[in-house]
């Protein structure tokens, strides 16, 4: 993975990203003695979704994107 972002034109930010969940899972290693990947939220007898991918699927989405040039 750091071969890889090595690689790509993020500077030096993604550092902060492979920090912050090296810290979470020590938290929860520490906490509940296993790391915790995602979280299911359920209504009544159905889960409704994984906020984990829910997450990652909205996240990337802009609210709104201006037309691009030279695009039809």
């Amino acid at each position: 993975m750091f071969a890889f972002a090595a690689q790509m034109s993020m500077g030096t930010s993604w550092r902060g990203g492979v920090a912050g969940g090296a810290a979470g899972n020590a938290v929860d290693r520490a906490r509940h003695g296993a790391v915790t990947d995602f979280v299911d939220l359920y209504r009544g007898d159905r889960r409704r979704c994984d906020a984990g991918s829910g997450m990652v699927m909205i996240g990337p989405c802009p609210a709104s994107s201006p037309p691009q040039a030279g695009l039809p």
